[in-house]
């Protein structure tokens, strides 16, 4: 409902600012002069309000698919069901229950880093791993030179797979806390992140 009153005020308000403009154009009295600020300041607000509407928007759209996603969630297989988005929200959000300030990457960009992770004023990155094997050494030593990059002394990958044992211990004394699946799960039931999904 407030969609279609925002819409209706966009095209009343337009509708006026053109009519007056076109007045304008042809009038060279002293009320034109007064009135022609105040008919940019409409259009001005006009745009903004259509600024807003849109974002307003495309922040509703995003907790839908919030919502999406923990619907999707049951077990460690329903994990693997998920789209790496999806699934990178839904770690997103067990953060933010752990009460991290959280800001998801752009997938052409990220450059091995998910999700932003802050806690107070110190940085912390995440990857995800989707994977239903072993994740290797070479994916937590690649990881470990991001986190050099970003100079972050602290990291999770987090994967829906294992790590392979090498990978374990390279990751032990690195900062690099490794989650997999089989965690995974059990945190998500245990902060009650998809609980009324879970079988």
């Amino acid at each position: 409902m407030k969609m279609f009153m925002g819409w209706d005020a966009i095209i009343i308000t337009l509708t006026l600012v053109l009519f007056l403009f076109g007045w304008l154009a042809q009038s060279d009295t002293m009320m034109a002069i007064v009135l022609y600020p105040f008919c940019v300041y409409l259009f001005i607000r006009a745009l903004s309000f259509f600024v807003s509407l849109n974002a307003d928007q495309k922040e509703a759209e995003e907790i839908r698919e919030r919502e999406e996603t923990l619907t999707h969630f049951r077990t460690l297989s329903d994990l693997l069901s998920l789209t790496p988005s999806q699934f990178e929200r839904l770690v997103e959000m067990l953060f933010e229950s752990m009460g991290y300030s959280t800001a998801l990457t752009k997938a052409s960009g990220d450059k091995g880093v998910d999700i932003r992770l802050r806690n107070g004023d110190v940085l912390e990155l995440v990857q995800c791993k989707r994977y239903t094997g072993n994740v290797p050494v070479a994916t937590v030593r690649e990881f470990l030179g991001v986190m050099v990059d970003h100079n972050v002394h602290k990291g999770f990958i987090v994967t829906t797979g294992h790590f392979s044992v090498p990978a374990c211990e390279f990751a032990s004394d690195k900062g690099i806390h490794l989650i997999d699946g089989t965690e995974l799960v059990e945190t998500l039931r245990s902060r009650n992140i998809g609980a009324d999904s879970v079988t």
